[in-house]
């Protein structure tokens, strides 16, 4: 085989060769190998791969002191200080999970740091009751998990997680955290300026977060993992299994989940015309939110524990393989099947703040809810030569939610009965191919070209049991309970980019070209008396939209002695657009340019903080949804009414975050701020009456604004191993409506909240944990709000035991207090491990043990309050076995 290297050409130069080994003598191919100068922020010289034989050879010039580093995954770095024309070095490299063995046996210590890596010894943060991973991150400092299982950690969105260093499921990544059990892990690292891509390493900056997920070292490596079976009263019922296979050419995971005792499995997946495996260019302008009419309402409750409100029937199957078919090749794939339903019981109370009076509406019914999600996923990835890479992309998806609605409506002395089904089947199909070519030691130039087509369906059935709801909307149709709607939005998208890389002393540069063109059709019509369309232009739309757009650019990264580093970036756009509606033979064309600059700074304070600033200024263009002038339906009382005028909205946002971490005092702070200014938006205009809301998006000469700061404070007490912390949150809203065409004033909407928390991870049977909070909604300067100012209490002990070494209990009591409602909830878990076999674990699991029947969620804006009381799922009780799979080494 050949070697394959790279050197920069000299007028005069040595070489430096040598072979590379393990600690048993074989020689290691296609381990990495870069020299540079010893300067301290000096560029890679040269670099190779070795060989099949594990030889390597690089060419430096005469004279100078060099240091060569060879790396390989799973092994430790070697880093040596060498002249020119050294002899023949021959160099050992050690396995890296020998090193991380004797580490976990002889470090305690519940949090490291080593560079850009945070590292969580979970035995320190889990008390052994947890459902899956996802409850066990929400107890690391720095990490946070959102209501819908977003994951962040000081403050930054995770781009994926790992699985001991493996890309498992992508952006996908809610199909591990929410399926993967704690015992399987040893620990979590938290990796920032995370770069997956070897080629453009000492090049590319950049500065995206993963997790990665260490399994324990004692799992076999052919088959292992966990599982677990059980029922309860009621017919509840749990199965759930996770194994894995490490083999040395193939990594398989599968996943399966089944269960009706409120666990969610995964979320709802979403997908728009700019899916990419990498992250968006900067250069494209960014739409305005293309949402979908139709309202499909699925049960959430925020800030409370799904288990409680999910009267649900969830399956998932879910599958991953990596492959290396040989150097060159690789193959990387997946895929998931995932049915869930969910019913509950919901009332609502909605107070409308008109001019001079406020309308106010109550609505109680059931809500059933299904969705059905299917993807497949694989990458094929090709090396040539140790300089490119060509990746082959494919993604086809499909998401199936629907619901069924029976309600009661009641506005002053009127009261009807109404019912509704809402569905969706919404088919994605994705393909990129990419070229990455490594050009020199200092430059790269990437090449992609990606097809989108999202083709999506929306059906809305309703009737009423008044026949007077929708004469209104209808001349000429005297009764009329019942309608049904028809949307269809397809959508095509075509892109090319070009990608040009490169590092020069203190600057990390690149320069890009996009070409995109995107098209869509949205269609609607509307059939009463069953087959009947209303052939009215103005409830039909047939609206035909293409955009075409031409991007440039530049980015420069400059890094002072790795403490200061300061981005710019600055594109200019091109947007050709064209739209007509075939209802009213309406045709639009124009052109617009504009510039999109941007600019961040981090400062790096010694190891034990950092600053990060950064400012950018969006331009938002009409979507093909803001175009349709078509009255469309969201559900049975609210109606679209556009105006299709074209829109251009700039939106100034800046952000800044403050990160400190004392390892001494294992004391971490998180202080971040995100401001933000749109001005020209589109704005809502309500026309309110006690049958429907009619409402139309239209542009106005306003500026909308909201702020958001929030703070963590996390100290671990290590001598007692315990875990404080503050969190306190404040936000502030302030955005434009209309009410019946009258201006409403730009009332600011503040949220604001505090809560503390201890808890405890002694060596003892005794351990406990105890979290308060409290959150407040507030309406300046409304008076008709003044008694609908919602204010939330919550607080929560739990209390784990171990009285002796196999039995672990946790008993958990939870307040949530609404000013119109408290909650109480009381949910305790034991657990029995056998000490002659510890492969089984026995529990029994309840929740909800008070039988508590109703929880309460406020919200208020300045045109409405609405306050809704959701039903709670039962008391549920059950036992299960757990198990784990695969023997230890």
């Amino acid at each position: 085989m050949a070697l394959l290297s790279y050197s920069n050409v000299f007028p005069q130069d040595k070489k430096i060769e040598g072979t590379v080994k393990s600690v048993k003598g074989e020689t290691l191919p296609y381990a990495t190998v870069t020299i540079r100068s010893l300067d301290k922020d000096a560029a890679i010289i040269a670099f190779a791969q070795t060989n099949a034989n594990g030889y390597f050879k690089l060419n430096v010039p005469v004279d100078g002191n060099y240091l060569l580093n060879i790396s390989m995954l799973g092994y430790e770095a070697v880093s040596i200080q060498v002249n020119a024309a050294p002899a023949p070095l021959s160099i050992v490299l050690t396995p890296r999970d020998i090193h991380l063995r004797e580490v976990i046996v002889k470090d305690f210590t519940p949090v490291k740091f080593k560079n850009d890596t945070t590292s969580y010894t979970l035995s320190h943060f889990s008390d052994g009751t947890e459902r899956n991973m996802e409850e066990v991150l929400k107890k690391l400092p720095g990490i946070r998990v959102s209501d819908n299982g977003t994951i962040t950690f000081n403050g930054k969105s995770i781009d994926r997680i790992l699985i001991d260093g493996e890309d498992f499921f992508s952006r996908t990544y809610k199909v591990l955290s929410k399926n993967i059990t704690p015992g399987l892990v040893e620990k979590v690292d938290a990796i920032e300026n995370f770069n997956e891509e070897k080629l453009l390493k000492g090049i590319q900056r950049s500065d995206k977060v993963v997790l990665n997920f260490n399994f324990r070292k004692k799992l076999a490596a052919n088959v292992f993992g966990s599982g677990s079976m059980g029922g309860g009263i009621k017919d509840r019922y749990i199965a759930n299994t996770t194994l894995f296979s490490f083999l040395n050419k193939t990594r398989l995971g599968v996943i399966g989940n089944i269960n009706n005792v409120g666990i969610e499995t995964l979320d709802e997946a979403k997908y728009n015309l700019n899916i990419r495996e990498v992250d968006n260019p900067q250069s494209r302008a960014e739409d305005n939110p293309l949402t979908l009419p139709v309202d499909i309402p699925k049960p959430f409750v925020p800030n409370v524990d799904q288990n409680r409100y999910l009267n649900n029937r969830a399956r998932l199957g879910a599958v991953q393989v990596n492959h290396t078919f040989s150097s060159q090749l690789k193959l990387n794939a997946y895929g998931y099947l995932q049915r869930d339903r969910n019913t509950g019981n919901v009332y609502s109370l909605s107070r409308y703040f008109l001019q001079d009076s406020i309308l106010q509406i109550s609505e109680s019914g059931q809500n059933m809810y299904h969705s059905k999600q299917s993807l497949l996923r694989s990458r094929l990835e090709y090396a040539p030569d140790s300089l490119s890479v060509v990746r082959l992309t494919g993604l086809y998806a499909v998401n199936d939610p629907y619901s069924n609605t029976g309600l009661v409506s009641s506005v002053a002395e009127r009261i009807e009965t109404i019912n509704g089904m809402a569905g969706e089947h919404a088919a994605t199909a994705f393909i990129k191919l990419g070229y990455l070519r490594r050009l020199s030691a200092f430059t790269a130039i990437n090449l992609e070209y990606e097809r989108t087509s999202i083709n999506t369906e929306q059906t809305l059935l309703l009737h009423s049991d008044s026949a007077d709801r929708y004469t209104l909307l209808f001349a000429g149709k005297d009764s009329l309970s019942g309608l049904i709607q028809q949307f269809k939005l397809p959508q095509y998208r075509s892109s090319f980019r070009g990608h040009y890389m490169g590092v020069r002393g203190k600057h990390s540069y690149e320069a890009s070209m996009t070409l995109a063109t995107d098209e869509a059709i949205v269609r609607s019509d509307i059939y009463v008396n069953g087959t009947e369309r209303i052939e009215e232009a103005s409830y039909r739309n047939d609206l035909h939209f293409k955009r075409t757009q031409y991007a440039l650019e530049a980015r420069n990264e400059m890094a002072f002695n790795n403490k200061v580093k300061v981005t710019a970036a600055l594109s200019a756009n091109n947007i050709q657009l064209q739209w007509r509606n075939k209802i009213n033979a309406q045709h639009k064309s124009l052109s617009v340019f504009f510039l999109q600059p941007a600019i961040a700074a981090r400062v790096n304070f010694k190891r034990t903080s950092r600053l990060s600033l950064s400012a950018v200024l969006n331009t938002l263009v009409s979507s093909p949804t803001d175009l349709y002038t078509g009255w469309v339906f969201t559900d049975y009382r609210n109606v679209l009414a556009n105006k299709p005028e074209y829109n251009i909205s700039r939106e100034a946002a800046i952000n800044i975050a403050y990160v400190y971490f004392s390892r001494e005092k294992y004391l971490n702070l998180l202080v971040s701020g995100d401001f933000r200014w749109r001005t020209s938006p589109y704005i809502i205009n309500y026309q309110v009456n006690e049958l429907l809301n009619i409402y139309n998006r239209t542009p106005a000469n306003v500026t909308n604004a909201n702020m958001n700061i929030n703070a963590v404070l996390d100290k671990f007490i290590y001598t007692l191993k315990s875990r404080a912390g503050l969190r306190c949150g404040f936000s502030d809203i302030s955005i434009n409506r209309r009410v019946n065409n009258a201006p409403i004033r730009s009332d600011n909407v503040y949220n604001y909240g505090v809560g503390g928390f201890i808890v405890t991870a002694f060596d003892k049977m005794f351990n406990f944990s105890v979290e308060s909070k409290f959150n407040k909604i507030a309406l300046a300067g409304n008076n008709k709000s003044s008694s609908f100012n919602p204010l939330i209490l919550q607080n929560k002990i739990s209390v784990k035991l171990s009285p002796v070494k196999s039995v672990t209990a946790r008993i958990s009591f939870e307040e949530i207090r609404w000013p119109n409602l408290r909650s109480d909830f009381l949910d305790a878990v034991v657990i029995f491990t056998p000490r002659h076999n510890t492969k089984y674990s026995f529990e029994i699991r309840g929740t909800n043990l008070l039988n508590t029947s109703s929880l309460s969620f406020d919200n208020i804006t300045n045109t409405a309050a609405n306050r809704n009381i959701y039903s709670l799922v039962p008391r549920i009780i059950y036992g299960s076995v757990l198990f784990n799979i695969g023997k230890g080494r």
